[in-house]
């Protein structure tokens, strides 16, 4: 019988020390066994480390590296990095440190990359509260099969480059399409590395797309996305300019992909991160929160997303609770068939 390939989770951490159990627990409890995890915590100073070492004495597949400096967000993809060298996987999977997997992620992701084809897998995420409650899924609505599988190569960049789509947490890649490419990608004004990976990805070859929750991606006021919302989705304008060039002409001419095109989403890309927070805040009832962010989308968005904005505000002025219209996992599994 042929010996399942052995996947390498990397974790990067800073300052987890409320959620890091949850999220290696829920790695180390995956129904595929042959795996390892890396953590990197960046030199965390409440009890994260302390955490990780206590269940590195219970589990031999844990590997844990600790930096003396904190080397910050923009030094994210050397995070990354210096995992993936020690990374003994042929498969490689993300998940942060205040995220969480589902216990049949990696089973039933796995088998795809049976396939030589195939460099990347995704699914649905499940966005949740500090608690792990869940406020909604990323993506919801229902889209193209062929576009979400990257066939043939590149089509998934009709949405990619106008936003990003794919839930980091969801993610499984191929660790040799990886390294042909350089690792994971990043620039120095980008606090991220997922965005820019996935796009430099798709130029690889196929993804395939798994219709169940992929992974848990826990929102929560420290973090990177929610600090720095009109900081991120310029980085991604930005980068997404210096990518263009990258994408070969036949698949430009295909898909009528023009740098003109592209740039007229930049402000609708920021007014999209706003509208993710806002209506986070209202999944969570924080109606002043909400309300502020729908004021700030009013005044930058374009004119075609004020209307929703103002529908927003109505609500948060109401105190409507959305979190009736949110589907369960089981009702958004029967509803969103590809």
């Amino acid at each position: 019988m042929k010996q399942k390939p052995l996947i390498s989770v990397i974790t990067p951490t800073y300052n987890n020390e409320e959620y890091i159990a949850q999220c290696i627990v829920s790695v180390l409890e995956q129904t595929y066994s042959n795996l390892e995890l890396i953590i990197v915590d960046d030199a965390s100073d409440d009890r994260t480390p302390c955490i990780i070492n206590e269940y590195v004495k219970q589990d031999g597949r844990i590997k844990f590296i600790r930096h003396d400096k904190n080397w910050g967000i923009y030094r994210l993809a050397s995070t990354y990095n210096q995992a993936l060298e020690i990374a003994g996987g042929e498969i490689i999977g993300i998940l942060e440190g205040d995220d969480f997997w589902p216990s049949d992620k990696l089973e039933k992701q796995s088998s795809f990359f049976d396939n030589p084809r195939i460099v990347l897998s995704w699914g649905r995420a499940a966005l949740t509260d500090e608690t792990g409650n869940i406020l909604g899924f990323r993506p919801m609505r229902k889209m193209n099969e062929e576009l979400v599988s990257n066939r043939p190569k590149g089509r998934i960049l009709m949405e990619l480059l106008y936003r990003n789509i794919i839930p980091p947490v969801s993610v499984l890649m191929r660790k040799n399409t990886l390294l042909s490419i350089g690792g994971f990608q990043h620039r120095s004004y980008l606090q991220y590395v997922d965005y820019p990976t996935f796009l430099v990805m798709s130029l690889q070859g196929e993804f395939c797309f798994v219709n169940m929750v992929a992974g848990y991606w826990r929102r929560h006021r420290s973090q990177i996305t929610v600090k720095f919302s009109e900081e991120l989705a310029k980085g991604a304008s930005r980068f997404v300019e210096e990518f263009f060039p990258l994408i070969p002409d036949g698949i430009r001419a295909k898909y009528n992909f023009t740098l003109t095109k592209v740039r007229r989403y930049e402000r609708s890309r920021i007014a999209r991160v706003y509208f993710s927070e806002a209506k986070i805040s209202l999944a969570k009832q924080n109606w002043k929160e909400a309300h502020k962010i729908f004021k700030i989308i009013i005044k930058k968005a374009p004119f075609y997303m004020k209307f929703f904005a103002l529908i927003g505000t109505f609500i948060s002025y109401c105190k409507i609770d959305i979190r009736q219209f949110i589907p369960s996992e089981k009702a958004l599994r029967k509803k969103s068939k590809f």
